[in-house]
């Protein structure tokens, strides 16, 4: 087993306190390890120089050096194999009993359900019977279900479908999977949806570069994310397009580079299903945010299934890309039916599944630098989430899948990523503008749901991975809450401005609508209409609404003469300027008195 070749990245994986060479588990003597009541072990992260003392005669047979010649650690899962492999409750192999990893030792984030019993009527979870909620086959959550939980309108007419129809929603996958769109109508059909293949124009796959005639090699771990990312799109936005865009390997670099493709390609949502934790590639992830910056596209990016900071304690080590500031991090939550006679009749809460060692993954990044519109200050960098949706086992989706023989429920963030894309592909129905960035969740939370229940972990200050902490406000698991009203509908353009003359006095007049974005303004002015000077010097808000908002200032302290002013806006999709005003700020002068004599 020892001269097992290296050249796959798949065949061997670092992690704190577990080697997996091939079918051999070892277990590295000095590792943080104890075990819970439940016989569950719990360990923290071993350094790598120690790995040549731990293996001992292993060392010699397969040298160190040779091995990080053979496979560079950087874009592989690191960590997240050791601990699938100790985890009690997910398998790294198909189980009948318990969840298990549709990637076991790839970067994909979806999970399977064992097969649901049927009892006293309803579908189960086969570890204690517990009740599934679901109208799907098999008691997973179909489209009616999602739709319904997150107040989607899929029948708005033909005005709404002509609109979604100019939507392209991509999802980025490792590998080729032949079956894909066969395996998107068998979802369609059974729940109504309508038909979208490659020869109505509706359905496309491409490999990395953008060609649809040279598919990349099947990859059998990541069919399975294929099929849910499309349907979960295809449930929340059934009339838009969809991009396939799948990558050469399942390395980050191949994958960041699908998601380029599909951004040039015109996707206007692009959903990945995929990260690897920050302690994994350092400071090498961020070589690869460029590839995720597409100002007016939603990019959408599964957190994780590994609670807060991949349970790296003190590593500061969320996965990447959910970690990079150009995207939309997207957590997990358990969602539940409750009897309500008005309001919403779905409750979440955070995902976090203590017997089986998994969650909605969060964090706080030590190497991607806070973004402007996050202010939270117990992170000193980009905080991980932004927004939410449903993920838990307890609480699957039903999904079509040609390798898993037919219907399979499915759970993990893989699960709300492509829902979040699918969702916010509505965003500008009505406005002709869609949400671009993770801003909008900050500036809009109007539309979305607190979650205000539940932990994935150990942290301080606790909002990072607590959503009791802070009711009606920002946590890292769930971000901002989800999306219970539908799409943010917060629209993506440069302010309208209109500048005025001038009113009595020295006051500087205009108008300001900033489209749904916060927007500061100043009045430039100066003698020549190159202007030169900006008041207030430090610029002033003008709010981030709809509608049309008066803005002034007073022109003091100037020479006397003729002056050129303008009202300029700027918010984060642009500028623009108000037509060219003129103010005369020479003093009046005294021509005469009237009446010339008397009191």
């Amino acid at each position: 087993m020892l001269g097992m070749p290296l050249s796959r990245a798949k065949v061997l994986r670092r992690c704190g306190a577990v080697v997996l060479v091939g079918a051999l588990t070892v277990v590295l003597p000095g590792s943080a390890w104890s075990e819970s009541a439940m016989g569950a072990p719990v360990f923290g992260p071993m350094p790598l120089g120690g790995l040549g003392e731990a293996l001992g005669g292993l060392g010699e047979a397969m040298p160190l050096g040779g091995l990080g010649e053979a496979m560079p650690l950087v874009g592989l899962q690191g960590h997240r194999a050791g601990r699938r492999a100790l985890s009690t409750g997910v398998s790294l192999t198909p189980s009948k009993s318990e969840p298990y990893w549709a990637c076991p030792e790839g970067v994909c984030e979806a999970i399977v359900d064992p097969p649901a019993v049927r009892v006293a009527g309803h579908w189960a979870l086969p570890d204690g019977a517990r009740a599934l909620e679901g109208g799907g086959v098999n008691g997973g959550y179909d489209p009616k279900d999602l739709q319904s939980a997150y107040d989607i309108h899929t029948s708005g007419g033909e005005r709404q479908e002509r609109y979604e129809e100019g939507q392209t929603v991509a999802v980025v996958e490792a590998g080729d999977d032949p079956t894909a769109e066969a395996d998107l109508e068998e979802y369609r059909k059974q729940y109504e949806l309508g038909p979208c293949t490659a020869a109505s124009g509706c359905f496309r796959k491409v490999n990395e570069v953008g060609e649809e005639d040279e598919p990349p090699l099947p990859d059998e771990g990541w069919e399975l994310e294929t099929s849910l990312d499309l349907d979960m799109v295809s449930a929340a936005c059934p009339h838009c397009h969809i991009l396939l865009a799948e990558a050469s390997e399942e390395s980050i670099g191949d994958l960041a580079a699908s998601a380029n493709t599909a951004a040039r390609l015109g996707a206007s949502e692009i959903s990945n299903s995929y990260g690897q934790p920050e302690e994994d590639c350092e400071d090498a992830c961020r070589q690869y945010d460029a590839d995720y910056d597409h100002p007016g596209v939603v990019v959408a990016v599964s957190a994780g299934d590994y609670g807060y900071d991949n349970y790296l304690e003190g590593a500061d080590s969320p996965s990447f890309p959910a970690s990079s500031p150009y995207v939309i991090a997207v957590g997990g939550t358990s969602l539940h039916r409750v009897e309500a006679t008005k309001g919403r009749k779905w409750s979440e809460a955070v995902w976090w599944e203590g017997e089986s060692g998994v969650g909605t993954g969060s964090g706080c990044s030590g190497s991607e630098p806070k973004p402007v519109w996050q202010s939270d200050t117990g992170c000193a960098g980009r905080t991980d989430n932004d927004v939410a949706a449903v993920g838990s086992c307890e609480t699957p989706v039903s999904v079509y899948s040609t390798y898993y023989s037919g219907w399979v429920n499915v759970c993990g963030t893989s699960v709300s990523s492509p829902l979040v894309a699918g969702i916010e592909a509505h965003a500008g129905e009505g406005q002709g503008t869609a949400v671009p960035t993770a801003d909008a969740f900050y500036e809009d939370k109007s539309s979305l749901y607190d979650v205000a229940k539940g932990s994935n972990g150990i942290c301080k200050p606790k909002y990072l991975c607590d959503a009791e902490a802070q009711t009606h406000g920002y946590d890292g698991p769930a971000g901002n809450g989800t999306p219970a009203n539908g799409p943010v509908a917060v629209a993506g353009e440069a302010p309208s401005v209109r500048s005025e003359p001038p009113a009595g006095g020295e006051t500087l007049r205009g108008v300001v609508d900033p489209n749904g974005l916060a927007t500061t303004y100043c009045f430039e002015y100066g003698t020549t209409i190159s202007y030169g000077t900006c008041v207030p010097a430090g610029e002033a808000s003008a709010g981030s609404g709809t509608g049309a908002v008066s803005v002034s200032d007073a022109l003091t302290g100037v020479p006397p003469g003729l002056y050129h002013y303008r009202l300029v806006a700027s918010n984060r999709d642009g500028s623009n300027y108000g037509v060219d005003e003129l103010f005369d700020a020479t003093p009046p002068t005294v021509s005469g008195v009237a009446p010339g004599s008397g009191w």
